[in-house]
């Protein structure tokens, strides 16, 4: 019993709005250590790599900033939030009908004695819509497919990772994200998801990693459940095992329900590549899909109302931990500070060889993606630094946006600063210390493999 007292009582880390409001605070504290400085920008934004000055801060963190900047936080993710907030009414809306609950009941129990492939086959899904750009749109999917992992008999880890995680590498190797590919190339003035045949390389090899290691915990923890980073998952999860038991009638309305469903995921694809469209868009989208589904079901107005709104509020303690984690940067800008960082690294980079470079470039832009998780943020801040330095060095721009997006992509899913992975973890029930443990090998290993993308790319001159 002591032995069981004294293990309750080890080291928990706390809650995540602890932690991203203790990264603030050491961004408060160097905001004072670290000197302002400005880059000249043209009227689009564009820095001016060779215009740097020390510039005197007349607006300095105070201690009221440090609290406004997280309400602040919250208003300047509001795209976001409100696209996560959206599409979580209208998933619980089709919940409601039970037609995903009678699709995963009859996938649950076709995949017995083979549930670690329906976890591999969810992770490639979740995986081809990161290739597209999907990030935060799949959130609200976290406790959906959570409810399934627990169904299959694994614990809510594993449901996290086939989303997080599919959705990491896909996002990572982008060879039609949007939203750093497409806008690293055309800053890097390369035409825009060219070479996309190795990005879907880069995507294979690290889904194949992913994969091993997914295959290799659940077969682990359905030997021996305690071997599960969360070892108790077992115990007070009996009504996500229902989906084992309790019969669901998949009924012609439930069928139309989930048509309606893919349909409007395959819209969704076809938006984002064909027609440019983001959260706004998606958000709209998945309303007219709401509208669908009452009718399909001959569900009132007011009732799917109700139902629109319920299903917001389950997401409200994630979008919170989007919000306070923007704040992180809000103080860094306010600090000035972004600036000087750049450009004291930048000129680590000068007379170096093409592969230290991108080894410093790599390393520089993981660091940096601590505090500016926003690829796009990141992108129209170093790019104009970095393609200039690469024409310099001899190096390819295409081989400039590959180490970009690849030292951007996968640590979002394993720093506490990325408001994408803390609200994945929140809605998915698992804390910050159990992912660690659970996915710091993962995020690892894929780190790694992304340095080697790097290097292959300057080898072979991609362009």
């Amino acid at each position: 019993p002591r032995r069981l007292d004294k293990k309750k009582r080890g080291f928990q880390l706390p809650h995540v709005i602890i932690i991203l409001m203790c990264i603030m605070l050491a961004v408060t504290v160097m905001s004072f250590l670290i000197p302002s400085g400005e880059f000249v920008r043209d009227a689009n934004g564009a820095v001016d790599p060779t215009q740097f000055s020390y510039v005197e801060n007349d607006n300095p963190i105070t201690f009221f900033d440090f609290f406004y900047d997280i309400p602040h936080g919250i208003v300047e993710s509001a795209d976001i939030i409100i696209s996560i907030m959206v599409i979580s009414g209208v998933l619980y809306v089709i919940e409601q009908t039970v037609a995903i609950s009678a699709a995963l009941q009859r996938l649950t129990a076709a995949a017995r004695g083979k549930e670690v492939f329906v976890v591999l086959g969810l992770t490639l899904v979740f995986g081809v819509l990161g290739v597209i750009g999907w990030g935060e749109d799949a959130l609200p999917f976290v406790p959906m497919v959570v409810s399934l992992a627990l169904a299959l008999g694994y614990d809510r880890v594993v449901g996290v990772a086939i989303v997080q995680l599919g959705v990491c590498i896909g996002f990572s190797t982008g060879a039609f994200n949007t939203f750093t590919t497409g806008i690293c190339q055309e800053l890097a003035g390369v035409p825009i998801f060219t070479a996309w045949q190795f990005r879907l390389m880069e995507f294979v090899i690290c889904y194949l990693i992913l994969a091993l290691f997914l295959a290799s915990y659940c077969r682990k923890i359905k030997r021996d459940p305690n071997r599960s980073v969360m070892p108790e998952f077992q115990r007070g999860e009996r009504q996500e095992q229902k989906l084992m038991t309790e019969q669901v009638p998949m009924t012609p309305r439930r069928v139309l329900t989930l048509l309606a469903f893919v349909v409007a995921l395959i819209v969704q694809v076809f938006g984002a590549i064909q027609l440019g469209w983001g959260m706004e868009q998606f958000s709209g989208l998945y309303v007219i899909l709401a509208v669908a589904v009452a009718v399909i079901n001959g569900i009132s107005p007011s009732k799917a109302c109700t139902d629109f709104i319920q299903g917001t509020t389950t997401v409200m303690s994630a979008v919170i931990v989007i919000g306070v984690a923007r704040a992180i940067y809000l103080l860094m800008d306010q600090a000035k500070i972004v600036d000087t960082i750049i450009h004291a690294l930048a000129n680590v980079f000068e007379g170096k060889s093409p592969f230290v470079v991108l080894l410093l470039l790599y390393i520089f832009v993981i660091v940096f993606n601590f505090f500016v998780t926003s690829a796009s943020g990141k992108a129209f801040i170093l790019f104009p630094m970095l393609k200039p330095l690469a024409d310099i060095l001899g190096i390819n721009q295409q081989v400039v946006v590959t180490t970009f997006q690849l030292g951007d992509g996968f640590t979002n899913w394993f720093f506490p600063s990325s408001g994408l992975l803390m609200a994945g973890l929140e809605l998915g029930g698992v804390t910050y210390q159990q992912w660690v443990k659970f996915a710091a090998k993962i995020i690892g290993a894929l780190v790694l493999a992304g340095l080697c993308f790097a290097f292959l790319a300057q080898m072979i001159g991609l362009s």
